[in-house]
């Protein structure tokens, strides 16, 4: 299989049927990484989430925006400080420590593809290792898609294909913070397109599986219990996506460099 990533160029359907095999014969695996480093993640998450909807529930934006008294009594009640708490909670742990359940699927990924067996404590220390490394790469990743959302919507989209495979550049290539976005944008340059479809086609089929179940889970009710279990289902299903696109980075990557 990985003799197949590495001479030939493959469509994202070969992929990801390539990483289906991969993932059913390690689906447990697969899930235990997404529990171990997702519960804890989600507890606070779904905490987070649900305190964040409580308090901008009963706000009127639209109004307040237009009314000085109301902004200021926003500020005063203390709202606008819990509002910010979670927004920032909110993007550390997207941004930040949910990255860390990637690092350990792509890690797996790569072992079982080389002939390794499927280590679920090894390649959880590998991500948590890379901690130190994701943390100021994620940070560079986010200022560069908000820097391409302030230019209009094209240009953060375009930064979002070229530099989604930091993250698989820093567990696969032990790659710098800055060197994992280099790397990605090499590796898209000259790709933009088939990158760009592949993408599209993975956020799809994951956004519309993940949906099916957070809806599912969803109409019991949106609370603390309901968040979390749907974020953990989510978390197991994005490890086949994550797998997925392990192995789209190393076909890419191989295919590159020939």
């Amino acid at each position: 299989m990985l003799d197949k990533l590495k001479n030939q160029e493959l469509s994202i359907f070969e992929i990801m049927g390539m990483a289906f095999s991969v993932f059913k014969e390690n689906i447990l695996s697969f899930f235990a990484i997404a529990l171990i480093i997702g519960i804890p993640i989600n507890f606070i998450f779904a905490f987070v989430s649900s305190k964040f909807e409580a308090v901008t529930m009963s706000v009127d934006f639209v109004n307040m925006l237009k009314n000085a008294q109301l902004i200021e009594n926003f500020i005063s009640t203390g709202k606008f400080k819990d509002v910010m708490l979670c927004e920032t909670v909110l993007l550390i742990l997207n941004g930040l420590f949910y990255p860390l359940i990637t690092l350990a699927v792509a890690h797996m990924t790569e072992d079982i593809l080389e002939g390794r067996k499927a280590d679920i404590k090894k390649s959880i220390l590998a991500a948590f290792e890379k901690g130190p490394v994701l943390i100021p790469a994620a940070i560079l990743y986010q200022i560069i898609i908000w820097g391409g959302f302030m230019l209009f919507v094209i240009p953060a989209l375009v930064f979002t294909v070229w530099f989604y495979f930091y993250k698989y550049a820093i567990i696969l290539d032990n790659e710098t913070p800055v060197e994992s976005l280099r790397l990605s944008r090499n590796i898209s340059r000259g790709n933009f397109a088939r990158v760009a479809v592949s993408l599209l086609a993975l956020y799809i089929l994951e956004y519309a599986l993940a949906g099916v179940f957070s809806n599912i889970f969803m109409s019991f009710g949106i609370n603390v219990s309901m968040k979390f279990i749907s974020s953990c289902i989510k978390n197991l299903i994005d490890t086949f996506f994550w797998c997925a696109s392990a192995m789209l980075y190393l076909n890419l990557k191989y295919v590159k460099s020939k």
